[in-house]
């Protein structure tokens, strides 16, 4: 799978050519000799991989810019299967650009084999409207990389229809509803936008509609007013999972949402700006939580080692406060501490946008950065950004407190319980880091 550095460099021509123009870059590119295009190589009918690599295949050296009168993609449903509903939609909706998103190698070149022959059975006048030109399809990961694809406000529909339910509890994290994952969704979404969902199990229906009601950027659209929507009909029964619930009599569990409008539009403090990030200093960082270093800059705020390990090692205890405000065992619903590792890979684009916070209500996280051995043996220098914001008397991040640092590879940090925080950046090569918190739940992650 290969995604693009950011929705700009993005080449839709491949997907839409009937409306959207090649980048100039993609043109420039094939007339100059000192420019390699691999042909991948690859059977005649099995295009997806190939299709999604020429669309980003000069996406590190270019930008790419839509032109005058482009269309853009305005519905995506994610793990659209075997594009039923794309299908559906393209003639209801002929001037709309629609993409599927799917994870599967198989399922995906069905789809995009399937989309061909429907475009060439529909070519000229006596074909359907919009000749299916206007669907298409792509293989990528929705949980990581939908900003790298779509720009803020770019939707006005995303489908989750029949997705995965993850019966097992510790498996709900994976779902595709999630307190995390929406906020991404509200951000590439525009505000009246619509988010569907439909499935057969009661148990997800009641997670999604749970964490869609308590999110404050969605509300729920009641039925009546469901009625006289043109794409409900091809929800409910488009889709192959549909259609296999209905033939077993089966029950579906419709639920919709409207994006709203953005209330911190409404607040000039919180207004899209850019903050510089400073080198990361224990005292600037004081109120979100603690810097743990050995560097020398820092000894005077270190405790008093001790000997350790027959006086060949020094041992600082106390670094960091660890902070577990739950009362309850692990046994009754409570948590235990939980060590994990994160790789991060190392992100470009500067400035660097944020698209989401989220906090920890309950308990400390600590990150320590871990280098990572490069192929030639080297290892790489490190640093990561820390962004950081307190909570306001809303329970809403207080953006007027946003603050960015930049740690180095000698640096780690603690976040507070309750202080927001943007995930881990990686700025210059690959961050390899552990992660303690007495928090395995995601559902206890705003």
């Amino acid at each position: 799978m290969v995604s693009p550095v950011h929705p700009g460099a993005m080449d839709w021509s491949r997907h839409y050519p009937k409306h959207c123009s090649p980048p100039a870059h993609s043109l420039d590119a094939l007339a100059d000799p000192d420019v390699t295009v691999q042909v991948p190589s690859k059977r005649p009918h099995s295009p997806p991989d190939d299709l999604d690599a020429l669309c980003m295949r000069s996406c590190a050296p270019y930008t790419a810019t839509a032109h005058a009168g482009d269309k853009r993609v305005e519905f995506a449903d994610i793990g659209c299967g075997y594009g039923g509903l794309m299908v559906g939609l393209a003639s209801v909706y002929p001037d709309t650009l629609m993409l599927g998103m799917e994870i599967r190698v198989k399922v995906q070149e069905y789809v995009y084999q399937r989309i061909q022959a429907l475009r060439a059975q529909n070519e000229g006048p006596e074909g359907v409207p919009g000749g299916y030109q206007n669907i298409s399809i792509i293989r990528m990961n929705a949980m990581k990389f939908l900003p790298n694809f779509f720009a803020k406000g770019q939707l006005t529909k995303l489908f989750f229809l029949f997705p995965d339910p993850h019966f097992k509890k510790k498996k709900h994290k994976a779902r595709i509803i999630s307190p995390t994952l929406l906020a991404e969704y509200a951000y590439i979404l525009h505000p009246g936008g619509i988010i569907y969902t439909i499935t057969d199990v009661k148990d997800l229906h009641e997670w999604m509609v749970k964490h869609l009601t308590s999110h404050p950027l969605f509300e729920r659209i009641p039925d009546d007013e469901l009625a006289s929507d043109p794409a409900i009909p091809h929800v409910r029964q488009s889709t192959e999972e549909g259609k296999k619930v209905e033939r077993n009599n089966g029950d579906k569990f419709l639920a919709c949402f409207r994006r709203m409008d953005d209330p911190i539009a409404h607040h000039t403090h919180l207004m899209p700006r850019t903050i510089d990030a400073p080198l990361l200093t224990a005292e600037a960082y004081a109120p979100f939580g603690q810097v743990i270093s050995l560097a020398d800059a820092n000894r005077a705020n270190l405790p008093t080692p001790s000997a350790a390990n027959q006086n060949t090692a020094l041992r600082f205890n106390r670094l960091a406060d660890l902070v577990n405000l739950r009362t309850l065992p692990e046994s009754d619903g409570g948590a235990a501490p939980n060590l994990c590792v994160f790789r991060c890979q190392p992100q470009r684009q500067r400035p660097f946008p944020l698209k989401v916070l989220e906090r920890h209500p309950y308990s400390t996280q600590l990150f320590m950065p871990v280098a990572s051995p490069k192929e030639s043996g080297a290892l790489n220098a490190q640093r990561y950004l820390v962004v950081v914001a307190a909570n306001g008397p809303d329970d809403r991040p207080d953006c007027a407190t946003l603050k960015a640092f930049i740690a180095e590879k000698w640096q780690g940090i603690t976040y507070s319980p309750g202080v927001w925080h943007h995930p881990m950046v990686a700025l210059d090569e690959r961050l390899v880091g552990p992660l303690e918190e007495a928090n395995p739940n995601p559902t206890l992650c705003d």
